[in-house]
This record gives C-alpha cells, sequence and structure tokens, in this order.
C-alpha cells in the first residue's frame, strides 16, 4: 500500500465529514441520509489512500484524535451540480509554517513514538482542520516519520543523553571534562539540547521549541529545519551532526608523486632546509608541468606541508658522542678486552627487568654474585639553572652573570643492586666532594682516585662481606696513570739521548730518574740505557732494531703523532708505543693499587660514555639541582646538589644500568655505535620486545 502521511489522512477524514455535512444541509428531506454520508466520506478518503474500503477507527485512525499539530482551516469547494467536492488540481507542495517541501520515506520503515491523543477542537461547518489537498488522486502519496509529532519520553531520553555527551562526568568527584568537540559540533549539539528543553514545557509543540532553539542561538529560522532533523536522526540514528567544513577541500600533498617528489628535493639540499625551497620547487614552471599542478603555493602553505611531511621547526636532538669512538685502536680494545671480561663475570651479576622486578640467579656454591661499582665524577655550578619557564610577555630581559659561577665537584660509585656506595646506616659513604680551582682545594688528581678508591672498597666490603666486588673506570689519564718511571715510547727519541723522566719525591721536589727496563716476549728485560750511571737512552731506532724490526728510512714520528693508520709501522714511536704503551702489559697505579687490596678494576672503552650507568644518574641529578632557589654560594650548590643525588630512586639507576649492559650486548653481537644506538632505539619503539630486532642485527 502506497505511504500516506498521517496528516494528510486526517484531511482527507475531515473532508469527508465536511462533504457529507454540506449534502445533508442540501437535501433537508434526508434522502439517503443514512448512506450518503458513508459513502461520501469512503469516496474522498479513496481519493488520498488510494484505498477503496477505507477503515476510519483502526490504529493510527483519520479521526482528529490522533494527530495534535496545529489546526488549519481550509474551504472546500464543492460542484453545484453533484454537490460532490471538486478534486483540486495539483498547484503547490504542501506548505508549513517552516516552508518544508515533501520527502518520501521508506514506508516499511518503524514509526517513530507518537503523542498521546489529545482533544482536537470540532471544525466548523464547510471548513475542516488541516491544509489544502494539492494533489490529485493520481499521486502516490508515501509515509513520512518526519510528520510525525515527537515522542516527548523520547524526547526526554535524547535530552539525558545529549546532555552527557556536552558535560562529560568525571571518573572521580564533582565537575565535568573537558569536551572533545570541535566548535561548530558542539554548538549544533547545544542546538539540540536546547531545543529538547523547550519541548519539554507542557502545551509546547515540537517546530515551536526548535524556532525557540535557533532564536536562541542567534540563527534565523531556517536553521530550526536543521534542529528538527538533527533531533530526529539523534534520536532513531544516534549521530551527531557531522561538521562538513573543509571536508570537500584536497591538499596537492596527498598525491603520493607529488609529496615523493617534494622530499626527494629536499634531500638534496641538505641539512639545513627551508620552506622556500618546497616553494622555488612546486612553483618552477617545469616542476608543475610534470606534476600537473596548477596553482602556486606560499610560504604558509610549504610550512604546513613540512609539518605534514613529519618535519618540526625544533632545536635538533643530540646523541652520544662519536669522537673517536669507532677508532681502531678503540675497538680493538672493546671487543677484544672489555667485552670479554664482561661477559665472562655478567652470569654472576643480578639483574633486572624493565618494571623493575629482579631477575634469578643461579650460582655455583663455590661462586661470590658480582656487585660491579661504576665510578664517575661530575661538577655542579652556581649559575647552572634552568633557562625554561613560563616567561610572562611583559616581563624584560634580566642582567646574567658572566660565567657559571661557584663549583663543586663529586665524586661517587652506583651499583644496580644497592644504589649509591654508603653504609646501610646511612652514616658513611665513599663520596668525595671536592672545591675545584687553584686557590682553593686544587684539582683531583690520580692520588685522590687511588685514596677514593681505597676508602670505597673498604667500605664495600665491610658492608656487603658475601658478594665479590668490581669497580669499573673510564678509560681517561688520570685513571690510568702509571707508577713513575714506567716506560713510555711519548717520551722517547730516535736517537741516544740523555733522557730522563721527571717526578716528585715525598718532598714534592721535582728530580729526574731512569725509566724502567721493559721485557721482551720471552720475560727478559731490555736495556733501555747504555751501561754505567750516566749512560745515554739508547733510542727508539735501536730498541726497535733490537726487537728485530728494519728501521731502514723510518721516521721518528708522524706529524703530530697523528698516524692514519693506528696499526702501521709508520714510525718508529707508532711502533713502540703499541710495544710498550698498548701491548707491554704495563699496569696502572690503580690496576696495582686493586691487586694489593684483592679486588679488580676495569677500564671502559674511550668514548664509551653510554656504557657508563652513572652518566645518567648526574643527568637525573642536574635536572633536580636546576629546579632550586639561585645561590652564587658553594655551600648551597653542595646543599642542593646532595639533596638532589639523594632523590635518585633505586628502581632509576636499575633501568640505566639496564640500558648500559644492552649496549654491552649489542657490541658482543658485532655491532658499532651507531648500529648499537639504533638497536637501543628500537628497543623503546618497540616496547614489546626486549631483544634486539632481526634487521638491526643484519
Amino acid at each position: 500500500m502506497p505511504y500516506v502521511p498521517a496528516k494528510r489522512r486526517y484531511q482527507a477524514a475531515e473532508l469527508a465529514k465536511a462533504r457529507a455535512k454540506k449534502k445533508l444541509m442540501l437535501d433537508p428531506h434526508g434522502n439517503n441520509k443514512s448512506t450518503e454520508g458513508v459513502e461520501m466520506e469512503d469516496h474522498v478518503a479513496s481519493l488520498v489512500t488510494n484505498d477503496p474500503t477505507p477503515q476510519l477507527n483502526k490504529p493510527r485512525s483519520l479521526t482528529p484524535q490522533a494527530n495534535s499539530r496545529p489546526h488549519y482551516r481550509v474551504r472546500v469547494k464543492f460542484d453545484p451540480r453533484s454537490h460532490k467536492p471538486l478534486e483540486p488540481a495539483l498547484r503547490r507542495h504542501f506548505r508549513t509554517r517552516m516552508g518544508a517541501s515533501m520527502v518520501e520515506s521508506n514506508p516499511e520503515s518503524p514509526l517513530p513514538a507518537t503523542e498521546p491523543p489529545e482533544a482536537a477542537r470540532e471544525p466548523d461547518d464547510n471548513t475542516t482542520t488541516g491544509m489544502d489537498i494539492d494533489s490529485p488522486s493520481n499521486v502516490d502519496l508515501k509515509y513520512d516519520p518526519k510528520r510525525l509529532p515527537l515522542s516527548r519520553i523520547n524526547a526526554e531520553a535524547a535530552l539525558l543523553k545529549i546532555t552527557r555527551i556536552l558535560n562529560v562526568p568525571r571518573d572521580k568527584g564533582r565537575g565535568y571534562k573537558e569536551c572533545k568537540l570541535d566548535k561548530v559540533t558542539r554548538t549544533r549539539c547545544q542546538s539540540i539540547a536546547s531545543c529538547l528543553y523547550f519541548y519539554r514545557r507542557p502545551g509546547t509543540t515540537f517546530i515551536d521549541a526548535s524556532v525557540d532553539a535557533a532564536i536562541g542561538i542567534g540563527r534565523s529560522l531556517p536553521y530550526a529545519r536543521k534542529i528538527r532533523s538533527w533531533v530526529r536522526r539523534f534520536i532513531t540514528a544516534g549521530e551527531l551532526p557531522r561538521n562538513m567544513y573543509g571536508r570537500s577541500s584536497h591538499s596537492a600533498l596527498e598525491d603520493e608523486d607529488i609529496s615523493n617528489e617534494i622530499k626527494l628535493h629536499l634531500r638534496t639540499k641538505g641539512k639545513y632546509i627551508t620552506a622556500e625551497d618546497v616553494v622555488q620547487f612546486v612553483n618552477d614552471s617545469s616542476t608543475q608541468a610534470r606534476l600537473g599542478l596548477l596553482d602556486s603555493v606560499s610560504v604558509r602553505t610549504a610550512q604546513r606541508w613540512l609539518k605534514r611531511m613529519g618535519y618540526q621547526w625544533r632545536r635538533e636532538k643530540r646523541g652520544q658522542y662519536f669522537d673517536g669512538h669507532e677508532r681502531e685502536d678503540v675497538v680493538k680494545y672493546r671487543q677484544e678486552v672489555f667485552v670479554p671480561k664482561w661477559k665472562e663475570l655478567e652470569p654472576f651479576m643480578p639483574s633486572w627487568d624493565e618494571i623493575g622486578a629482579q631477575q634469578p640467579l643461579s650460582i655455583p656454591n663455590d661462586q661470590q654474585e658480582v656487585t660491579v661499582w661504576f665510578h664517575d665524577a661530575t661538577t655542579a655550578y652556581a649559575h647552572e639553572r634552568q633557562d625554561i619557564r613560563w616567561v610572562h610577555a611583559d616581563e624584560d630581559a634580566i642582567l646574567m652573570k658572566k660565567g657559571l659561577g661557584a663549583s663543586v665537584m663529586f665524586a661517587d660509585y652506583i651499583s644496580a643492586k644497592h644504589g649509591f656506595l654508603r653504609s646501610q646506616d646511612g652514616e658513611s659513604n665513599a663520596r668525595k666532594i671536592l672545591y675545584a680551582g687553584k686557590n682553593r682545594d686544587g684539582y683531583l688528581s690520580n692520588d685522590d682516585i687511588c685514596a677514593q678508591f681505597k676508602d670505597g672498597f673498604q667500605l664495600a666490603k665491610y658492608e656487603y662481606p658475601s658478594e665479590r666486588h668490581i669497580f669499573v673506570y673510564d678509560n681517561a689519564r688520570i685513571h690510568t696513570k702509571r707508577l713513575p718511571g714506567t716506560p713510555s715510547a711519548r717520551l722517547m727519541t730516535k736517537g741516544q739521548s740523555d733522557l730522563r723522566v721527571q717526578i716528585k719525591n715525598s718532598q714534592g721536589v721535582q728530580i729526574k730518574i731512569r725509566m724502567n727496563n721493559p721485557c721482551f716476549p720471552d720475560g727478559s728485560e731490555q736495556q733501555l740505557y747504555l751501561p754505567g750511571p750516566n749512560g745515554k737512552f739508547k733510542g727508539m731506532e735501536a730498541l726497535l732494531q733490537e726487537r728485530g724490526y728494519d728501521t731502514t728510512g723510518l721516521k721518528a714520528e708522524c706529524r703530530g703523532f697523528k698516524c692514519v693508520d693506528q696499526m702501521a709501522n709508520c714510525c718508529c714511536r707508532r711502533i713502540l708505543f703499541r710495544i710498550l704503551d698498548l701491548d707491554g702489559g704495563v699496569r696502572s697505579k690503580l690496576e696495582l693499587l686493586a691487586n694489593e687490596l684483592g679486588t679488580e678494576v676495569i677500564f671502559l672503552p674511550k668514548f664509551h660514555c653510554e656504557l657508563n650507568p652513572i652518566e645518567q644518574c648526574w643527568g637525573y641529578a642536574k635536572r633536580l639541582y636546576r629546579m632550586a632557589p639561585p645561590s652564587k654560594l658553594a655551600a648551597d650548590v653542595e646543599k642542593y646538589m646532595l639533596k638532589a643525588l639523594d632523590s635518585i630512586p633505586i628502581a632509576s639507576i636499575r633501568r640505566f644500568v639496564t640500558r648500559s649492559r644492552r649496549f654491552i650486548d649489542a657490541y658482543a653481537r658485532g655491532l658499532d655505535g651507531p648500529n648499537a644506538a639504533a638497536s637501543e632505539w628500537a628497543r623503546r619503539r618497540f616496547k614489546g620486545h626486549r631483544t634486539t630486532p632481526e634487521h638491526i642485527l643484519i
């Protein structure tokens, strides 16, 4: 059955009643009085409904009680001869107060709930409530749910729902969260809520409520029609009004060919690219002809394109220092000395995962658990303060003090298990504080390092006697200093000379002594000086000849001792340096002291600060120190820095140690510095995988 709006069916019924009453008035004798009215009503109703036998008393009846819309008076014309209603010609669409046009709908769709029937006003003679029937009998009229009044029950539920969308309650406590809708969508949702609020008032129709809501937000009457459509769609489908602003326009950068061309062009510009480079490339006539571009771009558009392509205008990030990191001698020490030694001790070290849980450790009964103590020093300055903050627009530039101000040096040890090296009661520690300076406490020396090492080992051994303690130091000269008189190729001459080395005696007086004799590979001593108490130094050339080297045409040293190939026999000094300084097995003072104390010292490879986790502890403490109140006093520098160091949690120290151990693991797998850093980045990127990705290991 074709769809017919309820209002038009109601109008048809009223028209039938009016025609029947009119005929009774024209026939006062009452001929066929009992049947003509019903026939007339059925005839007029069939013109509209296309149903030859309409039933006027079924659900959604055509009686006035079935519709509560406003009443409209329409005069109906009759044929003067047959006294039957004329079938009007199609003159115009049905018009409502808001000018809505006829809308077709699916007749099989469920009807929205309607209002309870209300008493309607009885029509006057020759008139009926409703609107003109401007459609001929051969026009198919379909049912439209939009013509039915809105259910107040559904309106109450929709109002509650839209209110919770606009005012999202907090998880705890009072108040609301910030609405995440854009400005246009939020305004439309507020108009929906206003319309539903007005519709709650008794006697207010849905149209009047939408008009009041439109006027309330400063819009015209056509906007009320949109509000009604948004309300009905929100009730029936649960959909919010969509913000279509900007959706019809498309950027040329969405074309992959254009974006790839721009990216390739930017790569040719090197490290420092600008938006002007994009403008110059895109606005070029040959580029526009090749890519099919019609319009030019501005600098502002180029800046937006750069952001969409992943670029950011900011200070570039800094990674680890790479100077000398992959130098041949450094790599050789890292791969052949340090990494094997660490892997030998690693099975006896405790470890923690990313969440801080300790991993099970299985140690044979005849072995001890190994605790590794990392050593380093840092300096805090009085003027080293936080320079990034919220600055008011009216604030003027402040006067800055030149220099870094008073300084205080801190040297300490950390381990993953115990944190900073201190007693369990907190009364004593191995930390050394030095007011470095010429007129202050002087400067940190190898003697200070050895003294701190001795105190630190004794404290660790006393507090944790069941553990084996290993101490790790940076490969700096202050740590690797050797005993006075140790032979070194850096001090030797090519020929004979009165070479002596200067040292300070116990009274601090400078004296000259001979260098100690090195050993041949078979263990026998090699004499550096000619016989006699005043014998001269033999010279590097003679020493190399004694070891079987051909020194014909060999110069004393390369310019500045900066040899191109560290392993080549390019000069006398380079050959002897490898023999005496690197491969001679000469131990430093720190190593000799560790041997006396019954422990062991390991030196990190040069330029490998990523392997020392205490460096990150300094960074953690410096961040807290910079937020302390500014002061120019060294005592305040010490106080604030000590407070910052004590604020470092043990969980963070363990994460720092775990990160350094992952770098060592990467070097053990054969990765170099950049690839090791890339593998560490990959672990942070893919947090679900704690192993090095396979594509990084290739």
